[in-house]
């Protein structure tokens, strides 16, 4: 990707603090994970994917809709959620985003344009296909974006969701988190092909394969896509190569 749009430096400073917070955010979770009773449930970590996270949403304008997953503590803080807020939700309180409903795996934060984010492995893809269509249907400016690991990449769901919003065009960018692990399976073990951007092909839409731990790398991809998925070109998909370094849940 040609980096001739340079990305204003106080831009890159807001990036890096950016990742900065979603690593801090998540040691906090792993370490009140570690106290029994203290942290309600499982907690899903993305540590390792900051970039992806940031690069991704920091391309968007204000109309757009990213729509997450079970990893969605950076989504969330890269588009500018509380963080308070967010650690809130997570503890089951009323100050939280959804008032402690929702937890750390169905969180949604409607401030940002974050509306739906689903635990079930492959059921973003086709709520971003519903809100693509939305915005398509009332001529709206914003497109959506949506997040889904490299395991979720073998869904049914993800691969009929890329289809349809192929066939009908609609302005949606694909966005794999491929962290080489689904589950406690390798991609190796689970992924029939080497790289998943090349799936793109299988529907007639570009495919591109993004260094997930370059955060500029990631932001002028996503930059160029997304602006293409605004003009009414159709979708796209992105495969973010990154690395989890924790296990699967704390």
């Amino acid at each position: 990707m040609d980096r001739q749009d340079a990305i204003d430096p106080a831009e890159k400073k807001l990036m890096y603090e950016r990742m900065v917070l979603i690593r801090k955010f998540e040691e906090k979770l792993v370490e009140l994970s570690r106290i029994q009773g203290r942290a309600p449930g499982m907690q899903i970590l993305a540590n390792g994917q900051e970039a992806v996270a940031v690069g991704v949403v920091h391309a968007l304008t204000i109309d757009d809709v990213i729509v997450s997953n079970h990893r969605s503590h950076g989504h969330l803080l890269a588009r500018g959620a509380d963080p308070r807020q967010l650690m809130a939700e997570i503890m089951g309180k009323k100050t939280g985003t959804a008032k402690g409903k929702s937890g750390t795996l169905h969180m949604s934060v409607p401030e940002v344009n974050a509306f739906m984010t689903s635990t079930v492995v492959g059921a973003g893809p086709p709520m971003a296909v519903g809100a693509a269509f939305a915005q398509q249907y009332r001529n709206d400016t914003g497109m959506t974006v949506v997040f889904y690991g490299d395991g979720a990449a073998a869904e049914g769901s993800v691969h009929e969701a890329m289809n349809l919003a192929a066939l009908w065009k609609l302005p949606v960018l694909f966005v794999c988190e491929n962290n080489c692990w689904a589950g406690a399976q390798s991609l190796q073990q689970h992924c029939s092909i080497g790289d998943i951007a090349e799936r793109g092909k299988a529907y007639g839409m570009p495919g591109e394969f993004v260094d997930g731990n370059d955060v500029e790398d990631v932001y002028h991809y996503a930059h160029t896509l997304a602006a293409r998925c605004r003009n009414g070109e159709g979708p796209a998909l992105i495969e973010a190569r990154t690395y989890r370094m924790r296990g699967h849940g704390e």
